[in-house]
């Protein structure tokens, strides 16, 4: 029994797709919708997980140290793709529009090439230690990327130079939020122990 940190599904690689789940010892793949599982054989990925994200053609694993591992074989073979990536340690992977964003202790990362390289999202001051990142977009804008981490929740534009801050931490309702952030539409929802908020 393993402690699962993440889990993404790629309909496009295999008959019935395929789900990665990334846990403290590895990436683990099924490919029968979840009913059995099993461990890859390479050691890249080996190191524990943080984070899983996928698109119709790669799985992604976020790891701790060795930054973004990528598989298109449902994990026979590995690839580190960290061009431009400047933090090894992923906690957060998420993919939207195509574009996948990794999280890390310092920065926010884009790569709309698969991974191949990475930009950072808004430089300084940016979140760190993100626990949550979710996407608004509204009338066909670049999306708007919003992050909670140790410092609060900020917001940037992709594309804009900077995140801005809009609730420091401990700021209620956002004070203890770690896994209750998601967007629908243009509606951004925070889930605290206590209060569900919308805005």
């Amino acid at each position: 029994q393993q402690e699962v940190k993440a889990i993404a599904y790629s309909p496009g690689t295999g008959t019935n797709g395929c789900l990665i789940a990334a846990t403290l010892t590895g990436a683990y793949i099924s490919t029968d919708g979840g009913q059995q599982w099993v461990p890859t054989g390479s050691p890249v990925p080996s190191s524990p997980l943080n984070a899983a994200a996928a698109t119709d053609t790669f799985l992604f694993a976020g790891t701790t140290g060795s930054g973004v591992a990528r598989t298109s074989d449902h994990g026979t073979t590995w690839t580190l793709c960290n061009t431009g990536l400047a933090d090894t340690t992923v906690t957060l992977l998420a993919v939207f529009d195509r574009v996948l964003y990794a999280a890390c202790d310092n920065a926010v990362f884009r790569s709309t090439n698969n991974g191949a390289t990475w930009l950072a999202v808004g430089p300084s001051p940016a979140p760190s230690t993100v626990a949550n990142l979710t996407f608004i977009r509204r009338d066909g804008a670049p999306p708007t990327v919003f992050a909670y981490g140790s410092g609060g929740m900020y917001r940037v534009d992709d594309g804009e130079a900077a995140w801005t801050k809009i609730r420091e931490e401990g700021t209620p309702p956002y004070d203890i939020f770690s896994s209750g952030l998601a967007a629908i539409d243009s509606l951004l929802i925070t889930v605290s122990p206590y209060v569900v908020s919308t805005s």
